[in-house]
């Protein structure tokens, strides 16, 4: 594997290409955001930048860093070994792992903006508070630092609670002996973004929004839970409880459409407009025909509107 890695100072300075080398093979545990795993990085002998990628991650730290006022103390590395991203040490120097797949997606995703930048702020606060010179691993204490710092950090940008919350808002519900479960997360997040604000712009219909979507997002993860799940749907196409995310709306409504007419109706008006996903008129006229079939009367409706 090919690892292009590059200092916080030679990639503010420079966009042209640099000579790259062949590094050595670091077997390590590594923990990201949502898990940990057995990776092999490897790193190059020297500094160098020859990636567009890479420029990238250092464009997002630059971002998170500015808003602390602490510098960078780290490198970063690109490797297909990590998820998404991760601090590690290897040899005793600090680096922001990062996989260049992962990055690509928010070239044409504009709406995932809070997300990409919540994953750096996450692994940047590894860095800065000394998590990964401990040598103990990564444990729910630790991770609910990082997710403070990530809060405070996005607020500072700009984000609103629910945006700062987006990411996370997507984990898994339960726990593990590395990482804390959901709510705790969101809870940590909400501290760091309170903390910067100073207090809670939420007004009490906003939060009760949020406390009804956070239980409904529980009860959506179980199988044939349609009324739940077509809920959480409507939440993120509309921004109620949680930031818009229109990609995760046509996901919930693909779970709830398996039996509710309702949902073949709204995932179908989607597919209609390319909103939240490839724009496919025939998938649209299935889903309004299954429905319509079922009696939805909005389905019935389009269907005669379009000629059917």
């Amino acid at each position: 594997m090919r690892i292009i890695a590059v200092s916080f100072t030679l990639c503010l300075v420079c966009l042209g290409s640099f000579a790259v080398a062949q590094g050595e093979n670091h077997p390590q545990v590594v923990c990201s955001i949502g898990g940990c795993k057995e990776v092999n990085i490897e790193t190059p002998r020297y500094d160098s930048a020859s990636s567009f990628s890479v420029q990238q991650v250092w464009e997002v730290v630059g971002e998170v860093t500015s808003v602390s006022g602490l510098l960078p103390n780290f490198q970063v590395v690109a490797t297909g070994e990590v998820d998404n991203a991760a601090a590690v040490i290897i040899e005793g120097e600090r680096y922001l792992a990062f996989n260049p797949d992962w990055i690509s997606q928010y070239k044409s995703n504009p709406n995932a903006k809070w997300q990409l930048l919540g994953v750096i702020a996450h692994e940047v606060g590894h860095h800065l508070q000394g998590h990964t010179i401990t040598g103990s691993g990564s444990r729910p204490p630790i991770e609910l630092e990082a997710d403070e710092y990530a809060g405070f950090v996005l607020a500072a940008l700009g984000a609103t609670l629910a945006e700062a919350q987006s990411l996370w808002s997507n984990l898994p519900p339960n726990g593990s002996l590395t990482h804390p479960p959901r709510h705790q997360r969101l809870a940590a997040i909400e501290r760091g973004w309170t903390r910067h604000n100073g207090h809670s712009q939420e007004t009490e219909e906003e939060r009760e929004a949020k406390a009804t979507f956070n239980q409904m997002r529980e009860e959506a993860e179980v199988d044939g839970n349609w009324y739940a799940q077509s809920f959480v749907a409507d939440a993120y196409l509309l921004g109620r409880g949680v930031a818009k995310n229109p990609e995760e709306a046509a996901k919930w409504y693909r779970k709830a459409a398996e039996g509710n007419s309702t949902a073949q109706y709204n995932l179908g008006i989607l597919y209609l407009k390319g909103n939240g996903v490839q724009r496919n008129a025939g998938k649209a006229i299935g889903l309004f025909q299954r429905a319509a079939a079922a009696g939805q009367p909005d389905a019935k409706r389009v269907l005669k509107e379009l000629g059917y």
